[in-house]
């Protein structure tokens, strides 16, 4: 029965469920309840697949708790979890190994260092989790380069006042009121407690369903001037 530690790694800003954390914690139980194994403790990183294995904290983490803990090794979901690059892949494997430590992937099994043919499935499957990483890459420009020829955010809210709809910038009538509560009152030179005061007593809320503050006023006030001038002229 090996004895071995959960490593789940996430991109930054990675938001596809078939590799969210607990997606690869179930790959990985899935894999030790049927070959027999125990999971003694999982460690979590969500860090970009082409940073070397020696340059993640919580990988190392890891490695330093199955050496203290006499385990007899890592598994990983699969081999993009791995890595998104061939190099560093490879790396990382030997890392381990010169480690004393086992490596485990729940779609594979146990990695195996000496047999040719393995070696050769090991890197092909390091190789295909590098092209998914170039192809998720150019999905990804290609994406935003239609939003922003659309005229739509890459990421982030919009300004106050304004949300996207069916791929669409549009107006939203509550706080386009609000915000000409805001406009009113800058005006005639009231101070932002003052707006909030108003607008809480009116009964509207921030975008979070807060009471509104004075701080919270002057950030929905001013936060999106630089974008509003473009967004206007969008929504004519």
């Amino acid at each position: 029965m090996p004895k071995l530690v959960a490593y789940i790694r996430v991109s930054t800003g990675q938001q596809e469920a078939a590799y969210g954390p607990q997606a690869q914690l179930e790959r990985i139980k899935t894999w030790a309840e049927t070959h027999d194994a125990q999971i003694a403790k999982t460690f979590t990183e969500a860090i970009s697949g082409v940073v070397a294995g020696a340059d993640r904290p919580i990988l190392t983490d890891a490695i330093a708790y199955a050496r203290s803990h006499n385990l007899d090794g890592l598994i990983f979901a699969d081999a993009s979890r791995v890595a998104r690059d061939a190099m560093q892949a490879e790396g990382l494997y030997h890392l381990l190994w010169n480690f004393g430590l086992s490596i485990y992937l729940a779609d594979l099994g146990e990695v195996d260092r000496d047999d040719p043919a393995r070696a050769f499935i090991r890197q092909m499957f390091a190789l295909v989790a590098e092209y998914e990483r170039a192809m998720i890459r150019v999905r990804t420009h290609g994406a935003r380069k239609l939003r922003a020829k659309r005229g739509l955010r890459l990421t982030g809210k919009y300004p106050f006042g304004y949300v996207e709809s069916d791929g669409k910038i549009t107006q939203d009538e509550s706080e386009q009121f609000q915000r000409s509560i805001m406009d009113e009152g800058r005006a005639k030179g009231a101070g932002w407690t003052k707006i909030a005061r108003a607008l809480n007593e009116a009964g509207y809320r921030t975008r979070r369903g807060n009471e509104w503050s004075g701080v919270s006023v002057k950030y929905a006030y001013e936060a999106g001037e630089p974008a509003l001038a473009i967004i206007k002229a969008v929504c004519r």
